[in-house]
């Protein structure tokens, strides 16, 4: 079984749509998958929408630690349209991981640098 990224289902269309050989980020809260070093450079895996397989992307740089107002514009840029704010991020946080835990600028969350590869004529329907 693969690793993957998983995205809620309000971003089915943009897992769809992105190109291919840009880079990207996905934004998980806290500091597990850093220290565990979860997603390494060159991994293949499953990018996931409501935990369906979608596509495969592939991660290429090593995974980062940060908090949300230290996320600087072009890391931001490479974000879902929709997230593109620090504003937008920790309402996404807040309503994503564990409502009852306050996220603010200051929260820390690990970044995770991928790219999308092809879709496959089966992925692509």
């Amino acid at each position: 079984m693969a690793k993957s990224i998983n995205w809620p289902l309000t971003f089915l269309t943009a897992v769809q749509t992105e190109p291919e050989n840009q880079p990207f980020l996905a934004v998980r809260l806290g500091k597990l998958y850093f220290d565990n070093q979860y997603w390494v450079p060159d991994e293949i895996v499953d990018i996931r929408v409501n935990h369906e397989i979608v596509r495969q992307g592939k991660v290429v740089s090593p995974v980062q630690l940060t908090t949300v107002s230290e996320l600087t514009s072009q890391q931001l840029a490479q974000l879902k349209p929709s997230l593109q704010s620090i504003d937008a991020l920790i309402n996404f946080l807040q309503s994503t991981y564990q409502p009852e835990t306050p996220v603010s600028p200051e929260t820390e969350i690990t970044l995770v640098e991928y790219i999308n590869l092809p879709l496959t004529p089966i992925e692509a329907l």
